[in-house]
């Protein structure tokens, strides 16, 4: 089935994983239990964790007290910086998706996209992972 917009899996990890650990800040969030709640490999999660320690947005621990916890406030902490730290800068240019394209820049359908995109962008870089954690359990099952 086709899908109009789809976050890349690291992405969809990285948000995930932010949103739960916000969601109960003395919770240390372990990969097993969050891979099990959340449903990732386990290989993968671990790999986006290292990117985003690398990004200073969370601290991880080895070892049977380790886990992973937030460096960032969660009301701080934007969904786009999130989707920066494990994607790199995002291109949010307000050129038509359906380039290269012989139409013009009249074309209805083409500044229909760009202006869904531009309002895409500006909530994705206002709504922050405390917001997204708000309909999450204390902690996961």
């Amino acid at each position: 089935m086709f899908q109009l917009f789809n976050f890349s899996k690291p992405a969809a990890i990285a948000i995930h994983a932010c949103a739960w650990l916000a969601r109960q800040p003395q919770y240390t969030g372990r990969a097993a239990e969050l891979c099990a709640a959340l449903g990732y490999s386990q290989p993968h999660y671990v790999k986006v964790m290292q990117t985003l320690a690398r990004r200073a947005i969370v601290v991880s621990q080895c070892g049977p007290a380790g886990g992973t916890t937030l460096l960032i406030e969660p009301a701080e902490l934007t969904v786009w910086q999130v989707l920066e730290a494990v994607a790199g800068t995002i291109a949010s240019s307000h050129t038509c998706p359906l380039e290269p394209a012989p139409c013009t820049q009249r074309c209805p359908l083409g500044q229909a996209l760009r202006t869904a995109i531009l309002s895409l962008t500006q909530e994705l870089q206002t709504i922050t992972i405390a917001d997204v954690s708000q309909g999450l359990p204390a902690q996961p099952n």
